[in-house]
């Protein structure tokens, strides 16, 4: 089955400060939507430079939570997408 729209599919955004939350929100929201059978994405936008999946950084802690990843700053974009051998 080709899926071609996508409208029906949830979608958020969270945004604040650094420090105030943000990624321990979604990996909680990512380990319950997990739990629940569901495929998550997380999108990452830094308006400065990229610092990806090394320990520790949000783009690491995603995935490692069972999440893929696109992560994109003003140059460039990395995806990371966990294999899927059903």
């Amino acid at each position: 089955m080709r899926v071609t729209d996508l409208s029906h599919l949830p979608v958020f955004g969270i945004c604040g400060f650094s420090g105030a939350g943000k990624t321990t929100l979604v990996l909680d929201l990512v380990k319950r939507l997990r739990e629940r059978g569901l495929a998550t994405l997380v999108i990452k936008h830094d308006a400065h430079r990229l610092d990806v999946d090394r320990p520790g950084k949000d783009s690491q802690r995603m995935f490692a939570a069972g999440s893929d990843v696109l992560a994109r700053d003003r140059t460039q974009s990395f995806l990371r997408l966990h294999r899927n051998d059903s």
